[in-house]
């Protein structure tokens, strides 16, 4: 998957704010973030909101080989995956996940048109249990990006 110059000013902004946030939490101790249930409307909202502003760009092609840049609206695991990675055991002392992961990471580079060089963005699914990962059970890549396989 090809993503442009947005990649690394999220990423900037992602340490920043993680840095202020960690530093928040450490001070005054109020975080009490989980996992939340939405309804579909709120979800839309956000994705909305998501695609309204600087949204990640990515560079795929056609079956004619033809690029086609396109903001990237997020990433598709097949269920059997995702099912693998929470109820397998982990290790010789079976420990089960009892979260998900996902975690962006970067294989090489790419250029565009303009010959300027970008990463190659992954996502990367971990099981992990009691805030600790997972290391041995089963560990997911390469999900497909949407677009083009967004559900309808």
């Amino acid at each position: 998957m090809k993503i442009n110059r947005n990649v690394a000013l999220i990423g900037i902004t992602t340490l920043l704010t993680s840095a202020v946030f960690t530093t928040y939490i450490i001070l005054f101790h109020t975080y009490h973030g989980a996992s939340e249930r939405i309804t579909y409307d709120q979800a839309v909202v956000l994705m909305n909101e998501y695609q309204g502003r600087n949204p990640i760009m990515m560079t795929r092609y056609t079956e004619a080989g033809i690029p086609k840049v396109e903001k990237l609206k997020g990433f598709k695991f097949d269920k059997s995956d995702m099912m693998d990675l929470l109820t397998s055991s982990s290790g010789t002392a079976g420990v089960k996940a009892d979260t998900l992961l996902l975690m962006f990471g970067t294989a090489g580079t790419f250029r565009d048109a303009n010959n300027i060089e970008w990463p190659n963005m992954h996502i990367i699914a971990f099981g992990t249990n009691n805030n600790e990962t997972l290391i041995a059970g089963p560990i997911y890549d390469r999900a497909d990006p949407c677009p083009p396989n967004c559900p309808r």
